[in-house]
């Protein structure tokens, strides 16, 4: 029998850590972000969780996939430390926003999240193409959540919610 190796477990656990984690953290802060001007283009929160469970699953897929595929070069040392900043990098923004409600800052460490999973993105290219097709819906969603948090603190701070920004 043929032993299965133990990033096939290990990786999408850590994922499903990092995603019920950040589910939590924006639970705590729903209520908070219901009351938010919203821009029109926003999507409901049900698709906003589904949407990052699929590209969370794309994106385990994209790490067993260089786990399993690269040679344990520069390169593949690169592409594993930037998904795992990009992880631990979505959690401090969930609560950042949802918690913190720095709206500027969470706009901020989406845009740095977006090119750290882009980074990956390139760097995969030629020696791992399909794990960076597998990377691209998660660099899309978080590209597209950018511009929707940067337009939540545009309209929020213009709509008179200035006591979250004091400290700016």
């Amino acid at each position: 029998m043929k032993k299965i190796p133990c990033s096939y477990i290990v990786i999408p656990a850590i994922v499903f850590l990092s995603t019920n984690l950040s589910s939590q953290i924006t639970i705590a802060g729903a209520e908070w972000a219901r009351s938010l001007a919203l821009p029109n283009f926003a999507p409901p929160m049900w698709f906003n969780e589904t949407i990052w469970q699929l590209v969370n699953i794309f994106a385990a897929l994209a790490a067993v996939l260089v786990w399993e595929s690269l040679k344990r070069t520069p390169r593949f040392w690169a592409v594993i430390s930037c998904l795992g900043t990009s992880a631990g990098l979505i959690i401090i923004w969930t609560y950042v926003f949802y918690n913190l409600h720095m709206l500027q800052i969470a706009c901020w460490k989406l845009e740095l999240i977006t090119a750290l999973v882009m980074s990956c993105i390139v760097m995969l290219w030629n020696p791992l193409r399909l794990a960076a097709y597998l990377l691209m819906p998660l660099a899309g969603w978080l590209a597209f959540k950018s511009y929707i948090v940067c337009s939540i603190w545009q309209l929020n701070q213009t709509a008179g919610m200035v006591e979250y920004f004091k400290w700016w």
